[in-house]
C-alpha cells in the first residue's frame, strides 16, 4: 500500500474585497474568508498528471497549457470530504482506485481496490463514500450518453458488488443525515430511490417534482437534509431578476435554502425564494487564483451544509482542498 501523503491544515483567512450584497452594496467590515483545509503531496495514490484544459475567462484562468488533472471530491452532510484518484481534464479511470475520506485537522487514510468496471467502460457518472469507507459508483456502459448502467459498491477491503441498473437513467448519487443512500433519476419519471447498499436493492421511488426544493437538494446538495426530505414539492426555486441563469450554472445547495451559483466570473448567494444575499467576484479573492496553480471547474466544486464552498486546487507539487465562505 502506498503511504499516506502528508497532509498540512491550515487556518489561513484570506479578507476579500469587493463583496457584494443583493442590494448592490459593498460590505468591507464583513469579508468571505479563504481556508487551505488539507495539502496533499501527489503521490501513487494520486500521481501528478497534466492535461490540457480550455481557458476560462470567467475565472481569470490563462490560456490552454498544461496543468494538474484534478481528483473527484463529494462531501458529506457531516463535513468530511471523500477524494477519489478519478480524475478531470480527460484523464482515463484508473485500473487501480485509492479513495479516503478528510476531516479537519484528520490525516487521510488510502482505500485501495482494483476498478470494478472493464476496460471499455465511461467510468462513473457520480461517486459515494459512504460512513464505513465503501466507495460507491455509479456507472455508464459505452454509448449510454451519461445514462448510468450499473452500481458498484467497493468496500475498504477491495470486494466489490456490482447491480445492474434497469429503473434509471440514474445521475447522482445523494444521501440522508442517516446515511440511507439515494439514486437519482432523470428522465420521463424523476425520482429519488433509495438504495440498499449490502444488496443493491432499490426501494419505493419518491417522485421529485422539477424546480422544487428536494428536486435542487437531491441533484446539487451535498446530502438530502431533514428540511429538504420535508419539502411537499409545492414551492419552487426561483432565480433572482437580474441574475436569471442562477439555475443554470448552480454548483451547490446548502441546507438553509440557500444556493450558490457562478455566473460571469462571480460566485452567487441567492435565498430559495430568488432573493441575491451576495455577489463575489472571484479574480477578487486574494490567493484563490494563484499563479502556477489550477483551480478545478466550478462544476466539481461542493457546497457543504452550512454553506462552504470547497474546491480543489493543484500546482506542481500537490493538491488542496480549499474552502470559501461568504459572511453571514
Amino acid at each position: 500500500m502506498a503511504r499516506a501523503p502528508r497532509l498540512v491544515a491550515s487556518a489561513l483567512a484570506l479578507a476579500l474585497a469587493g463583496c457584494h450584497t443583493g442590494a448592490g452594496k459593498t460590505e468591507p467590515m464583513d469579508h468571505p474568508t479563504l481556508e487551505i483545509i488539507a495539502r496533499l503531496a501527489w503521490s501513487a495514490d494520486v500521481p501528478h498528471t497534466l492535461v490540457e484544459v480550455p481557458p476560462r475567462g470567467d475565472l481569470a484562468l490563462p490560456a490552454a497549457a498544461p496543468v494538474p488533472a484534478l481528483p473527484t471530491i463529494r462531501l458529506g452532510l457531516d463535513g468530511a470530504i471523500g477524494v477519489v484518484n478519478l480524475r478531470d481534464g480527460g484523464v482515463p479511470a484508473p485500473a487501480q482506485l485509492a479513495w479516503t475520506t478528510i476531516v479537519d485537522g484528520g490525516a487521510p487514510a488510502w482505500h485501495h481496490a482494483p476498478s470494478p468496471w472493464p476496460p471499455a467502460s465511461a467510468g462513473p457518472v457520480d461517486v459515494w463514500i459512504d460512513r464505513g469507507g465503501a466507495l460507491v459508483l455509479l456507472e455508464t456502459a459505452p454509448g449510454a450518453r451519461g445514462a448510468a448502467t450499473r452500481l458498484a459498491v467497493v468496500e475498504p477491503t477491495g470486494a466489490a458488488r456490482v447491480t445492474e441498473l434497469t429503473d434509471g437513467p440514474f445521475v447522482r448519487l445523494v444521501a440522508d443525515g442517516a446515511g440511507q443512500l439515494f439514486a437519482v433519476r432523470h428522465g420521463a419519471a424523476p425520482a429519488l430511490v433509495p438504495v440498499d447498499l449490502a444488496t443493491g436493492a432499490r426501494g419505493a421511488a419518491r417522485a421529485l417534482t422539477p424546480g422544487s426544493r428536494l428536486a435542487l437538494a437531491a441533484n446539487r446538495g451535498a446530502a438530502l437534509t431533514p428540511a429538504a426530505l420535508a419539502d411537499d414539492g409545492t414551492a419552487r426555486v426561483a432565480a433572482p431578476p437580474a441574475l436569471g441563469q442562477a439555475l443554470v450554472f448552480m454548483v451547490g445547495a446548502d441546507a438553509d435554502d440557500r444556493y450558490y451559483s457562478v455566473v460571469d466570473g462571480s460566485l452567487a448567494e441567492v435565498s430559495f425564494d430568488g432573493r441575491l444575499r451576495h455577489q463575489v467576484a472571484l479574480a477578487a479573492v486574494p490567493g484563490l487564483l494563484t499563479t502556477g496553480s489550477r483551480l478545478a471547474a466550478p462544476t466539481a466544486w461542493q457546497v457543504d451544509a452550512a454553506g462552504r464552498v470547497v474546491m480543489a486546487r493543484g500546482d506542481a507539487t500537490g493538491f488542496e482542498l480549499v474552502r470559501l465562505t461568504l459572511p453571514r
